[in-house]
């Protein structure tokens, strides 16, 4: 046992006469090797083939052990594998009223810094809705709340800046992301042309002057890969009809 306070073994611990103080001590998986036996019982037409499944787990603090594990717990954990839960953590407790270990996959939770909700946007054509024609990042205020309506003000920017200039047609992921990323140059929140105000390009320039974020970096930033920090990804589904879109939102 390990006192919650302090974090000292419990039977070294002065807050001990306070059980409500304590928890089971957790020792974090460095690394794990899952095996799958068939193990026969029996004989003749009592025999009977059964499966076995062990996880060889060496831990952080210096040991290896092997333990038996239930089929729930072998399927949850080679999933936990081969997918790479990345915001997770294998973890093995000791139960010492059983004398047993088991093995846990804990997620951790997400503890988001203030304004940095990171998300991706994935813009499809309307030719083709299953492989996005354009990834975007976005590094912060990602959430639904901020995004959506964010979302719809640039695409509708976008639409806006394409017909001006005579390119009403060139609907398409490409463009579209473009013109996005030339429009969140100049403000965080709404879409403007590139130098079309005064503002500073530094926050430091001036307090409580306004500034362009980031020194005049867009906020929407291409890509290439799906980032691993994202909390929501946002599809965009460019339609037939120049100008129309769908948004459909996904927390990662």
């Amino acid at each position: 046992m390990r006192c919650r306070g302090c974090g000292e073994v419990f039977e070294n611990c002065g807050c001990r006469e306070n059980p409500e103080t304590t928890e089971k001590i957790r020792i974090p998986v460095v690394s794990m090797t899952l095996t799958e036996e068939k193990v026969k019982s029996g004989s003749g037409l009592f025999a009977k083939t059964e499966k076995v499944y062990k996880a060889t787990v060496e831990l952080n603090d210096g040991t290896t052990r092997t333990m038996n594990l239930s089929q729930s717990q072998y399927i949850k954990l080679k999933l936990a594998s081969a997918f790479g839960v990345r915001q997770g953590s294998l973890g093995t407790w000791v139960d010492d009223e059983k004398d047993e270990v088991r093995v846990h996959l804990k997620l951790k939770p997400k503890v988001p810094e203030e304004n940095s909700t990171r998300c991706q946007v994935a813009i499809y054509d309307a030719f083709d809705t299953k492989k996005p024609g354009v990834l975007l990042y976005h590094h912060s205020d990602g959430y639904p709340d901020f995004m959506l309506p964010l979302l719809e003000k640039f695409l509708h920017k976008t639409y806006e800046v394409l017909k001006n200039a005579g390119y009403p047609y060139w609907w398409d992921s490409e463009r579209v992301g473009a013109v996005m990323i030339w429009l969140s140059s100049e403000d965080y929140s709404e879409p403007l042309l590139p130098n079309s105000t005064n503002r500073l390009d530094h926050y430091e320039s001036g307090k409580d002057t306004p500034y362009r974020p980031n020194g005049g970096v867009p906020v929407f930033q291409p890509t290439t890969i799906m980032h691993d920090d994202i909390e929501y990804l946002y599809k965009v589904y460019l339609k037939e009809k120049d100008g129309e879109f769908e948004i459909k939102v996904k927390k990662v």
